[in-house]
């Protein structure tokens, strides 16, 4: 008599939702670490000294603007990491469910952190495009999140790339929220830097090309993935830049002509510059190179061994 072997238990949808909610308290633990206090603001409506400030959940400030963006992707990649780790086990709807537990907790860290921010704003036309420009931060960040949960929980190995690729400058910017209050300073081979501000600063491109690496590169699929993987790498950073240098700058309030061309200055800027974003794309490269090597080679073995 033949048994067949006995179908894995399956992870209750509350456990689902409970894994969401985990990975968006995971996303913003960085910024929990250093104190959660408001950074000043400079449309506040009193005068107030730092230590003075109220605590909120997210960094709602033009000079955080990489960090807040970091902390919500970073919720949603650890999720899709967790979900594309259980999905055989996963009850049909968990996938969604641990997306509405990072939503659930999002939303919960928005809402009251916008409401303390916009009570101590002065009052004014500059304080309401202010607060609507952190929050158009968030939710960017959200729809490229859910993306991300997606691209690395649902789909093929070539997908599954992609997502790990849009997740890890965001990614880098969340662990940057570990080194410095606001996760300035982020990017790219860091020269003369100590050693944890250098790790940071590579570890996008370390992880986007073990992402190559485990996506492989066998097939016509992979290797566009992996072009596309690049691409973001290079790109990605220089975008984050441009959008930190236009809103950290007051003297560009109220002149969007002078904002976008200091903006697409960054941006050139940031796109040819070496250690920022040339180095960083090497490195991609060659990790992504050799994990796939020591992966053929592997196989090769395994095979042989047979």
């Amino acid at each position: 008599m033949t048994t067949t072997p006995s179908e894995p238990r399956r992870i209750h949808i509350a456990f689902c939702l409970l894994v969401g909610m985990a990975s968006a308290a995971l996303g913003i633990l960085p910024w929990t670490v250093h104190g959660m206090r408001l950074p000043l603001q400079n449309l506040w409506a009193t005068t107030t000294l730092p230590d003075e400030m109220p605590l909120v959940l997210l960094p709602f400030n033009q000079y955080a603007i990489g960090l807040l963006f970091g902390l919500v992707v970073a919720g949603w990649a650890i999720a899709g990491v967790v979900v594309r780790w259980l999905r055989d086990r996963l009850a049909p709807g968990g996938t969604t469910a641990v997306g509405t537990g990072v939503a659930v907790v999002q939303a919960a860290a928005t809402v009251p952190t916008a409401l303390t921010v916009r009570a101590g704003l002065r009052e004014g036309s500059d304080s309401a495009a202010y607060l609507a420009a952190l929050l158009a931060v968030v939710i960017v960040a959200v729809l490229l999140g859910v993306l991300v949960l997606r691209l690395i929980a649902r789909a093929a190995r070539p997908g599954a790339t992609v997502g790990l690729s849009l997740a890890a400058v965001p990614v880098g910017l969340w662990l940057s929220g570990f080194v410095t209050e606001l996760g300035t300073g982020s990017f790219g081979v860091r020269v003369g830097a100590d050693p944890v501000r250098f790790v940071v600063g590579i570890a996008p491109a370390v992880l986007v090309g073990v992402a190559i690496a485990w996506g492989g590169l066998r097939s016509r699929s992979q290797i566009l993935a992996a072009s596309a993987s690049v691409l973001i790498l290079w790109v990605a950073p220089a975008v984050v830049s441009a959008v930190s240098v236009v809103a950290g700058s007051r003297v560009l309030l109220g002149h969007p002509a002078e904002m976008v061309d200091v903006g697409l200055l960054s941006l050139r800027t940031t796109l040819t510059s070496v250690t920022a974003s040339l180095l960083p794309v090497l490195i991609a490269v060659v990790v992504g190179g050799l994990g796939t090597a020591l992966a053929t080679v592997r196989a090769a073995r395994d095979r042989r061994a047979e």
